[in-house]
């Protein structure tokens, strides 16, 4: 049995003679291509686990994501004792909405207890992340002014 497509044209406010191309719209339920995946509002989006990495650039202080051999995000912490404190997320803006920080945050947690350290989300995204994944709750230590004025400090 065969996988019909359903695809529907919508088009600008002038329609398509003279106005804007078409645009096309993919219902919340049709099949997607290959690499591609829905979200919960039904939107797609492209999908780059396979050529991507993650690392630690210990020297550096940050965790890297690396797509294609280039590094498109970093995670930047503070080694203080047995805390890493977490102080600065980014992402590329070309690569921006594609779930790259979560899976570098997500690796840089997860080498964070490997190692046996407690985690300090400074930077808000780390901590709007462990909010989410109650799987590092036992792991992480609350921020503090004390925190932020450490990394200030270390700047």
């Amino acid at each position: 049995m065969a996988t019909t497509l359903i695809m529907a044209i919508r088009t600008g406010p002038e329609g398509c003679a003279g106005g804007p191309a078409p645009r096309i719209h993919r219902p919340a339920t049709a099949p997607l291509p290959r690499g591609r995946r829905r979200f919960r509002n039904g939107a797609a989006r492209s999908v780059v686990a396979a050529r991507m990495e993650t690392s630690l650039r210990a020297g550096e202080n940050r965790f890297e994501i690396l797509v294609e051999g280039d590094v498109v995000g970093v995670a930047e912490f503070l080694d203080d004792g047995g805390r890493r404190i977490f102080h600065h997320t980014r992402v590329d803006d070309a690569m921006a909405g594609k779930g790259l920080a979560g899976r570098l945050v997500g690796h840089a947690l997860d080498e964070t207890r490997k190692e046996g350290r407690r985690i300090v989300p400074v930077c808000s995204y780390v901590n709007a992340y462990v909010g989410r994944h109650d799987e590092y709750a036992d792991a992480v230590d609350p921020a503090t002014e004390a925190d932020g004025d450490l990394v200030e400090a270390r700047a």
